[in-house]
């Protein structure tokens, strides 16, 4: 057998699942580096039907996952706790209560780092992990509220002198924009927004204003971020570009 012709005669030898396991065909010689390389470089959506079970648990099993992926899991797993397979209904929901688990031990230890020193690191993380659990719960408005008020309440022990990058700040802003209170978002923008992190905070503001249905405000704000074009990222650039309908 060579190269691709292994997919030409897929019922006549082994098939790998996973990367993991094209490899150590590879390494035995059941399979040849074709094998390894289209597995390992196919692309396919999570949330693409039907869904590649083995997959979501190969990205499931990690522990740094981000909200984006975390949403998308959930998302799915959500659809799946109504499959009529029983064994992968409670896989579904054994699978959402491993990713709220997560959030659950991160925030006790934030709690105990709190208690222990008092820091604003803890308060931030707090803040944080209450607005990305909200956002896992989105579709189910009691809880995501529930949340939401939670995230706040640390949020209003932040002390007034606090110090705060970018990363930090913008779930500060989104807890009050998903609250409804996009003065009090505007005002934690105007407190934290930095020279050198300018353009990220703009674009934050822009977001306010389009949650905020102020599309006026946010034809300017993206008018003056085009206006210094060559400081913008591509991605930056082609968001700017898209609210003001030039792409």
């Amino acid at each position: 057998m060579r190269g691709f012709e292994i997919f030409r005669t897929a019922g006549d030898h082994f098939v790998a699942r996973t990367p993991r396991t094209a490899m150590k065909a590879v390494e035995a010689q059941v399979l040849p580096m074709e094998a390894f390389i289209t597995l390992g470089t196919s692309v396919k959506s999570l949330a693409e039907e039907p869904y590649d079970l083995l997959e979501i648990e190969r990205v499931l099993s990690r522990e740094d996952l981000d909200l984006a992926t975390n949403r998308l899991l959930v998302d799915v797993f959500r659809k799946l706790t109504g499959n009529p397979d029983q064994e992968i209904a409670l896989f579904a929901a054994e699978s959402i209560n491993l990713i709220e688990n997560r959030y659950n031990r991160a925030i006790e230890q934030r709690k105990e780092e709190l208690d222990r020193d008092g820091g604003a690191h803890a308060l931030l993380e707090l803040v944080r992990l209450y607005y990305e659990y909200a956002q896992l719960n989105r579709r189910v408005a009691s809880m995501r509220d529930f949340y939401l008020r939670e995230a706040r309440g640390w949020l209003e022990k932040l002390p007034d002198t606090l110090q705060a990058g970018f990363a930090a700040v913008r779930p500060m802003v989104m807890v009050f924009v998903e609250l409804g209170l996009y003065d009090r978002a505007v005002m934690t923008i105007d407190q934290f927004g930095s020279r050198e992190e300018q353009t990220s905070y703009l674009l934050l503001r822009a977001e306010v204003e389009f949650r905020r249905r102020d599309f006026v405000a946010v034809f300017e704000i993206c008018t003056r971020l085009l206006e210094r074009e060559d400081r913008l990222s591509e991605e930056q650039r082609r968001l700017a570009a898209y609210w003001l309908g030039r792409e």
